[in-house]
């Protein structure tokens, strides 16, 4: 097995941020992209447009927030059973 020399341990608590910074960004990501694509979709770009996808939007961040924590490691758990 080969050593990596210059291999530096980060402190829990960097993972934890980062791993935090990461689900709060794809979640903020994802339920902005869907919430505008749905939008246009059901409304299209009429006068309210901009009105109802900002009022709709945070539902969305708040449905996608807790999914974004616990999902991954869910499928990360499942790749690892199914040896992925």
């Amino acid at each position: 097995m080969a050593v990596q020399e210059n291999a530096i341990e980060k402190p829990n608590s960097y993972l934890n941020k980062r791993a935090l910074f990461m689900s709060i960004g794809m979640a903020l990501t994802f339920s902005m992209v869907m919430s505008f694509v749905m939008t246009i979709v059901n409304i299209g770009f009429t006068g309210g447009f901009w009105i109802v996808w900002l009022s709709r939007w945070p539902v969305g961040f708040l449905t996608a927030l807790p999914l974004s924590f616990f999902l991954p490691r869910f499928f990360a758990r499942l790749a690892d059973k199914l040896k992925l």
